[in-house]
């Protein structure tokens, strides 16, 4: 689907946005604009969140989601918006990156909700981190598929994204990361590398693997 955004120079105003709001409100994705747009913009990368942020977002945004594309996938005769919909479903290798702790017990604690990751691509995005960063890498599969922000971002009208973002650098900023969003849990980790955030994208080469009696912890923090 080609995706033509249309520059605002200046920031839109409340009864602007309402009003492309209002004649979009039929589109699939429509009541999770403001949700998805905070949890593009509130979150940085290594930041401390609390389990609360990702429980109030699952709850929110991804499991809804995940219900629509479910539906959507089921559906006999699926509409186009349903048919575009199910290309945010995203399955292959995932990466995530972390703060490194030299720590005597795991690295990981697998909350089960939806959380960032991002595709290979993105890691280019994701290198200005500094210093050793920890590295996962896990996998989505078909049945148990990650599901992808950026696609999201070509579902939705791309006036009102305008509008909310206030002009194209923004979402080119986020389509750039490539992110996608899966829970971490104990079957979806396939290593934990620890990597010089400049050599992220040499991981292969640079990546010191961490054993896995060192991957997983039990508590929050």
């Amino acid at each position: 689907m080609n995706t033509v955004f249309v520059q605002h120079t200046t920031p839109c105003s409340t009864d602007e946005y309402d009003t492309m709001l209002a004649d979009d409100f039929s589109a699939p994705l429509s009541g999770f604009y403001d949700d998805l747009k905070s949890w593009l913009t509130t979150k940085t990368l290594g930041g401390t969140s609390h389990k609360s942020f990702f429980q109030y977002y699952d709850k929110k945004l991804w499991l809804p989601i995940r219900k629509m594309l479910e539906n959507a996938a089921s559906s006999k005769t699926p509409s186009i918006s349903e048919a575009e919909l199910l290309s945010c479903r995203y399955s292959g290798e995932l990466f995530r990156i972390q703060h490194y702790y030299k720590r005597k017990h795991g690295q990981v604690y697998p909350l089960g909700c939806y959380q960032s990751w991002s595709r290979e691509a993105g890691l280019q995005a994701l290198s200005n981190i500094g210093g050793e960063v920890l590295l996962i890498r896990g996998h989505a599969s078909p049945l148990d598929y990650a599901i992808s922000t950026s696609e999201l971002l070509l579902n939705i009208n791309p006036e009102v994204w305008s509008l909310v973002f206030c002009g194209r650098h923004e979402l080119s900023r986020y389509k750039n990361e490539c992110e996608v969003v899966m829970p971490i849990s104990t079957n979806n980790i396939d290593e934990l590398l620890v990597v010089e955030s400049a050599h992220l994208c040499e991981w292969r080469t640079y990546g010191t693997p961490l054993p896995k009696q060192k991957w997983f912890r039990n508590n929050w923090r």
